[in-house]
């Protein structure tokens, strides 16, 4: 006969403790009853030597939770190396998940081919989601429905601000001051900006952070040498690094805002016959794969497992808080980028 399995009962039993005490542990029960870190070493241990595990779906119905959050994903492309933000996202989304006793499921507003939005939001609620975290809605009413349906929402990267909830957004400030710094200190004058011209404060903010950190030191920033697009792509990386090469005065380094025009950037260059960095320097955006082209890029790093932490914190609370808690707010937390030197920056020949 198969054997009974574990209960939080034997595993009190075990350490010589309260069931209480157990549940608290690893049941995450709401009790005034405090556990010591000994304490709780010692319910941990029971646990492993009887193969205890909780019953998570018996806690979802004591709890009306069904513990499972909806990620929505913005896919603008079918192909796969041109979506490592929302890939990195959703995989750190449901790692951090997992450890709290969650999961997610993950859509595309894109990808489904939905009739009407509205289907996306049943789509959803069929699943019994608890909440929904966006890394990029594409429209106010996409995300007001499940505001309007009384569901916890987290917007991630590029919210619709108009829409009060909890958001998740990258300043890309420090890291463009440090990536400017770092070409100025080898002695780039000439440098130009390859990114998205979108009318999204995303993209604005990083023109407008390259732009200002070149007049802290006082260089000209020529319009030529401003390359805006209407997508992350490669073909326009490699588009606007051609246009830049036919120029009078060609620049000696290259700004480019993500990884994946970056991609396009490579392209290029290497048509061209020009090396990198020995005849042209290039800083990244988003170093998602910066590290593993070649040579690596120096980049400026998004901290996206950061944000994935920080979604996942604000939702829970969102789902497990009181009454109150679930009110939507504008709770707006703020992470910062950093450079990530590499090999692809040198002094100008």
């Amino acid at each position: 006969m198969k054997s009974r399995s574990a209960t939080s009962n034997d595993v009190a039993k075990r350490a010589g403790v309260s069931r209480a005490a157990v549940s608290v542990i690893l049941n995450g029960s709401r009790s005034n009853i405090r556990v010591s870190d000994e304490t709780r070493q010692r319910i941990l241990t029971a646990a492993a030597e009887l193969g205890y595990s909780p019953d998570l779906a018996a806690q979802s119905l004591r709890r009306g939770h069904s513990r499972i959050i909806g990620y929505v994903r913005r896919s603008f492309s079918s192909v796969l190396y041109e979506q490592p933000i929302p890939y990195q996202i959703g995989t750190s989304l449901t790692r951090v998940a997992q450890n709290m006793g969650y999961h997610v499921i993950e859509v595309s507003a894109e990808t489904h081919a939905f009739q009407d939005r509205k289907e996306l939001l049943q789509l959803l609620l069929s699943h019994r989601v608890d909440g929904v975290i966006f890394d990029w809605p594409g429209s106010e009413s996409e995300v007001q429905q499940f505001v309007d349906e009384g569901l916890p929402v987290v917007q991630l990267i590029r919210p619709q601000f108009a829409v009060k909830t909890p958001c998740v957004t990258v300043d890309s400030c420090q890291g463009i001051n440090e990536a400017i710094d770092h070409l100025v200190s080898q002695g780039h004058r000439q440098i130009a900006f390859i990114g998205g011209g979108g009318s999204h404060i995303v993209d604005s903010s990083r023109l407008d952070n390259f732009i200002q950190a070149l007049t802290r030191y006082k260089l000209a920033v020529p319009e030529e040498y401003l390359q805006r697009g209407t997508m992350y792509s490669l073909a326009e990386g490699y588009r606007f690094t051609n246009i830049l090469l036919s120029l009078m005065t060609p620049p000696t380094a290259l700004f480019v805002a993500s990884d994946i025009l970056a991609l396009g950037v490579l392209r290029a260059l290497y048509q061209a016959k020009i090396r990198v960095p020995e005849e042209m320097s290039i800083i990244s955006y988003d170093d998602t794969f910066a590290a593993y082209v070649y040579p690596p890029l120096t980049s400026v790093s998004q901290p996206l497992e950061e944000v994935a932490k920080y979604a996942i914190a604000l939702m829970i609370e969102k789902i497990e808080g009181s009454a109150a808690d679930m009110a939507p707010d504008a709770v707006h937390a703020v992470l910062p980028t950093h450079l990530t030197i590499r090999e692809s920056t040198t002094s100008p020949g």
